[in-house]
């Protein structure tokens, strides 16, 4: 039960997140940045954050960042029962 709870915190979190990828993205870099489209679907959005994640997740690995939000997730979801 703990678990289910979890996932979907984690999955409403997620979707504001997205907002607010698509917020700063269309009206900040968009308007500054002329070579930048605009995103249009929350699965552009999804991809334009998994891209960026995946661009600036082994700079964070390099130097040695661990925890945040989502390694407590997971451990969260380990110790449920």
């Amino acid at each position: 039960m703990k678990a289910s709870i979890a996932f979907v915190a984690f999955v409403i979190i997620y979707f504001v997140n997205l907002l607010f990828v698509r917020y700063l993205w269309n009206n900040s870099l968009v308007k500054h940045v002329t070579i930048l489209q605009p995103t249009t679907t929350l699965l552009e959005t999804f991809l334009l954050a998994l891209a960026i994640t995946m661009i600036t997740s082994p700079a964070w690995m390099m130097i040695g960042f661990t925890g945040g939000f989502a390694d407590g997730f997971m451990k969260g979801l380990a110790n449920a029962k």
